[in-house]
């Protein structure tokens, strides 16, 4: 069986994130390697509903044991507040047509997957906060600021 090439960011206190190289929007945050990697395998079968959106075939993974550690980097202090904050060596490989295709599919089942999450929430509740995180529109405009503006300035 074919493990998951996966990348881990340390971040210089308390968190570290574990994301896997060929499936761009799947990664998780842990208090060290191993929870990240376990919530890695728990966010699978949510992950699992973007890729059948996108049309790719997917196997769930059972354990951990079943990732493989590719990559190692230092994170920054984005890293222990909460996001990957580091790009990867892989990131900045040359892409061919055919994975720039499929990554763009992965991204654009990605976003289609949050719309319809944030529109299931009935609109008399997207303004309360909940008793812990955020509103569901403040989430929305977090994410959409956020990861707008991040992969913006990727490019320059």
């Amino acid at each position: 069986m074919e493990k998951f090439a996966v990348a881990l960011e340390l971040g210089p206190r308390r968190r570290v994130f574990a994301q896997a190289l060929e499936w761009i929007g799947w990664c998780r945050a842990g208090k060290d390697e191993a929870t990240a990697l376990g919530h890695l395998v728990t966010a699978g079968a949510r992950y699992a509903q973007v890729v059948e959106r996108a049309g790719f075939p997917f196997v769930l993974p059972s354990s951990s044991e079943e990732f493989e550690v590719a990559e190692r980097t230092s994170g920054t202090a984005a890293t222990d507040f909460g996001a990957p904050g580091v790009l990867l060596t892989s990131d900045q490989e040359t892409l061919e047509e055919e994975d720039i295709a499929r990554l763009s599919s992965l991204v654009a089942a990605c976003w289609a997957t949050f719309d319809d999450a944030l529109h299931s929430i009935p609109a008399d509740v997207h303004e309360v906060k909940p008793v812990r995180g955020r509103s569901p529109n403040a989430v929305k405009v977090w994410v959409v600021y956020y990861c707008h503006n991040d992969l913006i300035f990727g490019f320059i």
